[in-house]
């Protein structure tokens, strides 16, 4: 097997980019009359180390203050309600050459985490709660909490159960832990703020140049593109003409020979849809924001669709399948082929059972009316790490934590080509795999209505109103007005 050095990855690296700016073919008509066995991931050159050697010579990390070993040395939980590995920092088992895509900075990021635990005398333990379920797992970290009991020193929670831990004061304010030398409290080259207040910095995470997991995308089905004769989005997006009403053109194109137009959780059409006109769900003042020009834009985009029977539903029930909570079937809906558009998330083609087997392309929501930025998704405040309160010398757990997301040193390409990686292992191209960087690249920032429970969940009564012709979208959000209020007033308030 040929073995590639560092530098020879680079130089691939960069040759593949030439290739890449150099072939202007678009995605849509790519793969001919066989569009499920003909497209195939890029390939990516597996990267193993020299001869002999298990890593890079050196693994930098941040220079801390000397910490005064103790034995036995101390654990250092890593709680999650799944199996997650800090961003491949905290590599708990020796990697395999024969498992690994990359096997040196495996075995870099595994080297790292030795000498952590080495550096500071502590054992890194990894600890899955809530047996796989992330509501069980927010249960556990509050009775833990209430018991003076934490369930880890550093614990991955999700972005609601984070706002709900933040307001009942479970989480450290990590502003207050700065030492000589941190990478947080400096450049932010290896770790970073995800959730920040006036100084005060309750969540934090790795830089990993953009959260392409949790990222929204618009999915395009090539196949019903070419079969109806459609135009392609993907040379839309490319020539600068990629609009809302662009898409709606395709769309009842789609309708009018029996097809529809998107699919999808109708929760995540309305996010995309708000996002990409730059609206809000909530007032910068805390405040029932769906009546704010740009949000109302967008919601108008929204009823076109309903009322229009644009986004696939179920036509042989009563009720659109969102009124009955089968949130799966319109997460996953495209499947069946008769939808042009759906919202689409990386991880959902895997689960799916269509994964290198669906031939589609993706595109950012094409940017609205009143979009003065680049944004097409948002989120709120996002899954990532705290550290709980109650935890002993929360000053050495996050100086552990910045020595751990310090592992590639200077390569910080690395990080940008493990990103990248991932993503490679869902798309059927490289174009879709760097248009699908930027998307997640191009999040706005947080958006307090995804992290009230259930706040966001509205839209499925906005459509309710417009599916069954009982209100206009203006009466629906008035109608709405006074129990998102509520949620916003006993939350914050």
């Amino acid at each position: 097997m040929q073995v590639f050095t560092r530098k020879a990855v680079k130089v691939l690296l960069v040759m593949a980019l030439a290739v890449l700016l150099f072939t202007l073919a678009t995605a849509c008509n790519s793969n001919g009359d066989d569009p499920v066995a003909t497209p195939t991931p890029s390939p990516v050159p597996t990267v193993t180390p020299d001869a002999g050697a298990d890593a890079p010579a050196s693994t930098p990390t941040p220079e801390p203050d000397v910490v005064e070993h103790t034995d036995p040395p101390r654990v250092i939980r890593i709680a999650a309600w799944y199996e997650e590995t800090m961003g491949s920092a905290a590599r708990y088992e020796r990697p395999n050459p024969d498992e690994e895509s990359d096997y040196e900075m495996a075995m870099q990021q595994y080297n790292n985490m030795r000498a952590v635990e080495e550096r500071f005398n502590v054992r890194i333990q990894h600890v899955i709660g809530g047996a796989g379920d992330y509501e069980t797992f927010a249960e556990e970290f509050f009775a833990g909490q209430l018991a003076g009991d934490p369930i880890g020193e550093i614990v991955m929670l999700p972005g609601h159960v984070t706002m709900t831990a933040y307001l009942a004061g479970h989480l450290t304010d990590i502003g207050t832990l700065q030492f000589p030398g941190s990478d947080l409290f400096g450049s932010r080259t290896h770790i970073t703020a995800t959730f920040e207040q006036n100084g005060s910095i309750w969540q934090v995470s790795n830089v990993d140049g953009g959260d392409v997991w949790g990222a929204a995308g618009l999915g395009v089905n090539n196949e019903l593109v070419r079969r109806l004769g459609l135009q392609c989005p993907i040379e839309l997006y490319e020539s600068g003409q990629w609009t809302w009403a662009a898409m709606l053109d395709i769309m009842r194109v789609a309708a009018a020979q029996g097809y529809f137009g998107i699919s999808g959780v109708i929760n995540d059409i309305g996010n995309l849809m708000l996002t990409s006109n730059d609206g809000t769900m909530v007032t910068p003042d805390m405040n029932y924001g769906f009546a704010q020009p740009a949000t109302m834009e967008a919601l108008e985009f929204f009823s076109t669709m309903v009322e229009e029977r644009l986004w696939r539903y179920d036509r042989y029930g009563v009720t659109p399948w969102d009124e009955d909570d089968d949130w799966w079937r319109s997460m996953t809906g495209y499947i069946e082929g008769d939808t042009v558009f759906f919202s689409l998330f990386l991880w959902v083609p895997d689960m799916a059972g269509v994964l290198g087997t669906f031939d589609f392309s993706v595109v950012p929501f094409p940017l609205g009316p009143s979009s003065t930025t680049p944004n097409t998704w948002a989120g709120g405040i996002p899954q990532r790490y705290v550290i709980p309160t109650g935890v002993e010398d929360p000053l050495l757990v996050l100086q552990v934590m910045e020595a751990l997301f310090a592992w590639p040193g200077e390569d910080r390409w690395l990080v940008s080509e493990a990103v990248a990686g991932g993503v490679r292992g869902v798309m059927l191209t490289e174009e879709d795999t760097q248009r699908w960087v930027n998307i997640a690249a191009n999040q706005r920032g947080s958006d307090v209505g995804f992290d009230v429970y259930q706040y966001r969940y509205v839209f499925a009564n906005f459509l309710d109103d417009i599916f069954h012709g009982n209100r206009t979208i203006a009466e629906s959000v008035e109608y709405n007005r006074g129990e998102r209020q509520e949620m916003l007033d006993n939350t914050f308030r």
